[in-house]
């Protein structure tokens, strides 16, 4: 057993650089996995925490399928009339009707578009009764031409409650009125996106 130790470390004196670069290689390696490990559990959290703070109130959500859908968090549009049909459903307490895009963007007061780094835009239309968005500044939308955005993207942007703002959308440009900031969930936690 001592020869064998002996003659051990005698080839690793042998070959140090060897030795230093496997070694390297291994911490290495496991640097990588444990940190791809905290990477994906964190983003998981992250992700948990957004649905779960944003559907927290929701019991059943009735979507459209859409055969051709180009976004994963867009649905298409339902029958109108579908909302009293499942207002009439037994044990049914409340109905929200909700709207959502990927495709408005707000446009600052220099005419440059609000970007996000890969995360997206959301847009939803403003609603009362179950919403995950609670207004920290200014008022929540009541009609047509205003609208709010969460209080981080009004912050970065330097956005003005009761200043007018255009959004592109589908039917083109149009100008609109900032009304409020909002926050969302208890932390306003978006993982990167705009919300408005």
């Amino acid at each position: 057993m001592n020869a064998m130790f002996t003659l051990s470390i005698r080839n690793l004196l042998a070959n140090k650089l060897r030795f230093f670069l496997t070694t390297f290689a291994v911490i290495l390696g496991v640097s990588f996995v444990v940190a791809s490990f905290v990477l994906s559990d964190g983003l998981a959290q992250t992700f948990d925490t957004i649905v779960e703070e944003s559907i927290s109130e929701v019991d059943v959500e009735v979507r459209a399928v859409n055969e051709f859908d180009e976004d994963a968090f867009a649905s298409g549009m339902i029958d109108e009339g579908l909302v009293d049909v499942l207002a009439g459903v037994d044990g049914v307490e409340e109905i929200d009707a909700a709207l959502q895009s990927l495709k408005i963007v707000p446009v600052k007061a220099n005419g440059d578009p609000i970007q996000t780094f890969g995360a997206p835009i959301l847009s939803y239309n403003w609603t009362d009764s179950i919403n995950p968005l609670t207004v920290v500044d200014g008022r929540a939308p009541t009609g047509p031409g205003e609208f709010a955005i969460d209080v981080g993207t009004a912050d970065r942007e330097n956005l003005v409650v009761g200043e007018r703002y255009d959004l592109v959308g589908g039917a083109g440009r149009e100008s609109f009125e900032l009304v409020g900031m909002t926050r969302f969930g208890n932390e306003n936690s978006l993982a990167g996106s705009s919300c408005r």
